[in-house]
């Protein structure tokens, strides 16, 4: 044996150290150029069965080199102990091979070997921190091996690029490198490294989730590499093998592959692919609930990857971690885990983990019943994964989109997303998520009200679980099967399932899904009236750590529910109203706000109230009604939305909804019955349009950047005193909630806090649901009927003219036109004559506009009026002589703008408007019943609609809206609105002066004239409308019952 390979074998079976290599070579010859040629083809036959041999014989070879004066065979040492550093999988010291090689050949001036020393330098790109920056890499040394005519090496320098594109998720050039390095190691008969180039092929396949594919390619590589006794890469065929069931749900065939993909790592001394073995089997457990044997892999991992400064696999490890910290409840840290996660492979340019880390946080908020975020991040990881052409990934960010939906109680966009999730589970044998689907298009159906139909996807779903040992899955189908038979009035064959449930959750330590069972049983027991044991398991679930929101509310609620006695209800109602609060302050579209309160907690917000109402709890009743409105708006005052350019789609269907309105507005001469279905047709058509705008529109505002707030709830001590620094004790406060049969409001003066409640009469009814769809046509009995529900009798002895009246009202309330209401007993003078009203989304917007930090006002007021809009809108001939008015007669600075187009409003905001005291805009207002985002103003040349306005944020303290129909909302349920009020606020409006009913053009310019005087005189924003309001009221003037001051006084 050559004394060289004779000092090689003893590396390799560390006999010495590397460290000790030159004192040993130093008594050797010096490397001729034949041994030298003998050495590195015996490294390179012995890499592809034992790596640290092969290394090992090209690092005696290297030094040995390094002894010769022979610049180039010292060159050729490096590259080709870079290239045995890979087969073992040693980046470090592939990199400093590397680059020796790179130096020294860039020095001899030979580009091909220049080349040659860059692919091995990226050839394991999964190994370096930047993956486009190995893609780059390998593709300049592709074309440089290719102009030096050195082919021998351009298919494996091709299969390195593939994979970079491959880990890049571009699978396309991918595949057509993979094709074309496969073909020429056919042409060449070289069985080691095509089936290699087939193990790279089945990492697409599995990035793709073509299980089928995986285990085709495994079955005919297999041999091939038993034969060649590579057991490196018998290894690699095990993890894919591992990974492929595991896809499917067969868990414990999976852990069989994956342990043996370790031995064969152990036998090739491979340490970073143990620790991804390691990983995956962490995995494994994580899915069968196994924290604890998770844990331990893990910390093996951790310990693995400690000895490698790879950004991918750190991410990897954090992903890992986080899966195991769900599985035990601790979801705040899992997101914190996966943030960082997306964070690192957003780093190194890894698009495909990066929407895995979004896919998993998504997750990870749907069990913190954070749904907005969730939202956020399962639509963010749909849309790369669709990008990537990943369809397995596809379907998993489906179906948790589809629980998002559910959980929000919106059936009709969940059913289909389940359908389609379903359909591809089962033809790929997804049975994992086949059987998690299934549980849910069941939890889907019983909120639907229909059990029987959601039995047999439970049923299917056991089955699937316990034959694949999902134990996870398990327990969550017994629970949602014990449901159904509950509701089908079958309490005693739900009871054991229900009970084996908890027992599974409890023996996993899956705390989570010990809650939620218990909760299950609870409300079971709650219909089976076994109310003691209902009442006993409610405490028993609480008695639990770490529960989120949505599980810690429920339970209070059926503790107020089963409790007899007041205050310990009332307790258990502050408690869950709190849990509530905290879970809606994740909401910041009031429209996904809206539908979880009208799916998941009206009814219980209307108990809470009225419990409070009915048992003299007035301190209650207002925390629960402040605690019940606005709340997406509290959140937007904190941080509002920013402003994001339309894209093509929403241009189109903005014209689109343009046109069919122009065509619903133009005159037609067809007979009535065709004129009505002609009509009929266009409505529908602007309906889907409008909802499709809507949302694609609110997708969009969805992916904006996350911000965590954490709003405080109400105050009444220190609402107090703000509204006492400001007015001292000339104010009074009305809070409203509004339930299907009573009127619930609480009585605030600076010392004294009164609640009350009363039934709703029919009168008073139909004058909420005549003001609800315009001004209508009120009787004065109308307007009694509403007096006699709204004020107590002894709230005109509080008023005086100067005395500020905050109304925050609730539901039909909105539509109210305050001003023009008489005072019980006072019939002959309207509410604005004794008091300065004021309306605000509630008292807690209110206090929060107080504490704004506003810019200074440097500039002179605006006021745009616009007369024609190119056929769009009817013209508007007096709002120039009402902006003329303002011009000439007020001592206020004021420019003036006619005609104003959108370029001309964009140019107005440079600099920022918000540096003039007051925006006045006269033209054509417009809301939007349906879903309320295409609520605007009417420009010169187009409608600006909400979406809009924030590029032309941040607007003035005072926006007054000289329009009709300015300060319309539409209003969800919880009182979210999402109106061009509301807009203004989070744009930094702090007061909105408009009206709730149609405008004249001609009778405005009085009213607003005189309003602008008063401001002109000192007095405050409100004050100054009902001084202007009282005028025009005594001058028996029209006009003026609608307007209103929304905001601060």
């Amino acid at each position: 044996m050559s004394p060289f390979l004779s000092l090689a074998e003893q590396l390799s079976s560390r006999a010495f150290s590397e460290e000790d290599l030159p004192t040993s070579l130093s008594s050797l010859p010096n490397l001729d150029e034949t041994t030298f040629n003998f050495l590195i083809a015996e490294a390179q036959t012995a890499w592809q069965t034992a790596p640290r041999r092969g290394w090992a014989i090209a690092r005696v070879a290297d030094l040995a080199a390094q002894r010769t004066p022979d610049s180039r065979r010292r060159a050729q040492a490096a590259f080709y102990l870079a290239w045995a550093a890979n087969e073992w999988v040693q980046p470090a010291r592939v990199a400093e091979a590397a680059s020796r090689a790179y130096s020294s050949f860039d020095d001899l001036r030979e580009p091909g070997w220049v080349a040659a020393s860059l692919w091995q330098k990226y050839a394991l790109p999964w190994t370096h921190n930047d993956f486009a920056e190995a893609t780059e890499h390998l593709t300049t040394a592709l074309a440089g091996l290719r102009e030096a005519g050195m082919e021998a090496w351009v298919p494996h320098c091709q299969l390195s690029l593939a994979y970079a594109h491959l880990l890049r998720g571009e699978f396309e050039t991918a595949q057509t490198l993979l094709q074309a390095s496969q073909q020429t190691f056919a042409d060449r008969v070289d069985r080691f490294h095509l089936a290699r180039s087939r193990l790279f092929e089945v990492s697409l396949f599995r990035r793709q989730g073509y299980v089928d594919k995986i285990f085709t390619h495994l079955q005919e590589i297999l041999p091939i590499f038993q034969a060649l006794n590579a057991p490196g890469e018998l290894g690699k065929v095990y993890f894919h093998l591992g990974y492929a069931h595991f896809m499917r749900g067969e868990y414990s065939t999976s852990e069989v592959h994956f342990r043996t993909g370790i031995d064969y790592f152990e036998v090739s001394d491979l340490p970073l692919w143990i620790g991804q073995c390691l990983a995956a089997l962490a995995e494994v457990d994580n899915n069968v609930g196994r924290p604890q044997e998770a844990l331990e892999k893990l910390i093996r991992v951790g310990e693995i990857y400690a000895q490698f400064e790879i950004i991918g696999l750190r991410a990897d490890n954090l992903v890992s971690q986080a899966r195991r910290y769900m599985l035990r409840a601790e979801f705040v840290t899992s997101l914190n885990l996966l943030r960082q996660a997306e964070t690192d492979y957003e780093r190194i340019h890894v698009p495909r983990m990066s929407a895995l880390a979004a896919l998993y946080q998504g997750e990870a908020c749907l069990h913190l019943a954070r749904y907005q975020q969730a939202l956020h991040h399962l639509e963010r990881a749909f849309t790369r994964f669709h990008t990537l052409d990943e369809p397995a990934r596809q379907a998993e960010s489906t179906l948790y989109l589809a629980q998002g939906w559910l959980a929000l109680g919106l059936w009709s966009r969940a059913q289909p997303l389940l359908e389609t999730a379903i359909a591809y589970f089962r033809a790929q044998n997804h049975f994992a998520y086949l059987a998690q689907a299934l549980n849910h298009l069941g939890i889907g159906l019983l909120a639907q009200g229909q059990p029987y139909a959601a039995l047999p996807n439970f049923q299917e779903a056991l089955a699937l679980s316990e034959a694949h040992q999902i134990h996870i899955l398990s327990l969550s189908a017994q629970q949602h099967l014990g449901e159904s038979l509950s509701l089908l009035n079958r309490h005693e064959e739900a009871y054991p399932l229900f009970e084996g449930a908890i027992q599974l959750a409890r023996e996993k330590n899956l705390t989570a899904n010990v809650f939620s069972c218990l909760l299950a049983l609870a409300e079971a027991y709650w219909q089976g009236t076994r109310l003691d044991a209902a009442n006993a398991t409610w405490t028993e679930a609480l008695t639990l750590q770490d529960a989120v929101p949505e599980l810690v509310w429920k339970a209070h609620a059926g503790l107020a529910r089963a409790t007899h006695t007041p205050p310990l209800a009332l307790q258990h109602y502050r408690a869950a109203l709190e849990a509530l609060r905290t879970l809606r302050q994740d909401f910041w579209q009031p429209h996904l706000a809206g539908m979880y309160v009208q799916q998941q907690v009206g009814a219980f917000l209307d108990q809470a109230l009225f419990y409070a109402a009915t048992h003299g709890s007035e301190m209650d009743l207002l925390t629960f009604m402040e605690a019940s409105k606005a709340q997406t708006l509290i959140r937007q005052l904190s941080t509002p939305p920013s402003a994001r350019a339309a894209s093509s789609a929403h241009a189109t269907l903005k014209e689109e909804i343009n046109q069919l309105q122009k065509q619903i507005r133009i005159p037609s001469t067809a007979p009535p019955l065709v004129q009505r279905a002609r009509n009929a047709a266009l409505l529908r058509q602007l309906h889907e349009k409008k909802e499709s705008y809507h949302h694609l529109q609110s997708q969009r505002e969805r992916q904006q950047p996350l911000t965590e707030v954490a709003a405080r709830g109400f105050s009444l001590s220190s609402f107090r005193t703000t509204l006492e620094t400001q007015w001292g004790d000339k104010w009074v406060a009305l809070d409203y909630f509004l339930t299907d049969t009573h009127l619930l409001g609480v009585f605030l003066t600076s010392t004294g806090c009164r609640a009350w409640h009363t039934p709703v009469s029919a009168t008073a009814r139909q004058a909420l649901n005549i003001l609800a769809h315009g001004q209508g046509h009120m009787t004065p009995d109308d307007y009694l009927a509403l007096s006699q529900l709204l004020f107590l009798p002894d709230l005109s002895a509080l008023l005086q003219p100067d005395t500020c009246l905050l109304l925050s009202p609730h539901g039909l309330l909105n539509h109210v036109p305050w001003a023009s209401l008489p005072l019980p007993g006072l019939a002959s003078a309207p509410l604005v004559t004794r008091c300065i009203p004021l309306r605000a989304p509630s008292l807690h917007v209110l206090e929060l506009l107080y504490a704004r930090d506003l810019s200074p006002l440097s500039r002179p007021g605006l006021a745009i009026a616009i007369s024609t809009f190119q056929g769009q809108h009817a013209d508007l001939p007096h709002v120039l002589d009402e902006a003329t008015a303002l011009q000439t007669r007020l001592t206020l600075p004021v420019e003036v703008h006619t005609e104003t187009t959108w370029a001309d409003l964009q140019a107005l905001a440079h600099p920022p408007l918000h540096t003039r005291p007051f925006l006045h805009l006269a033209t054509h207002a417009f809301h939007d019943a349906l879903t309320g985002r295409m609520a605007g103003l009417a420009l010169a040349d187009q409608d600006l609609w909400l979406d809009q306005l924030w590029e032309v944020a941040p607007l003035p303290p005072l926006l007054t809206l000289s329009a009709c129909y300015g300060l319309q909302s539409r209003v969800y349920d919880g009182d979210e609105h999402l109106s061009l009020t509301t807009t203004c606020f989070a744009a930094q409006v702090q007061h909105v002066v408009g009206s709730l009913w149609p405008v004249l053009d001609d009778s405005s310019a009085p009213l607003m004239l005189a309003f602008y005087e008063h401001i002109q005189q000192g007095k405050g924003i409100a004050h100054a409308l009902a001084l202007a309001q009282r005028e025009r009221w005594a001058q028996g003037a029209t006009g003026w019952e609608g307007f209103l001051c929304v905001g601060l006084p």
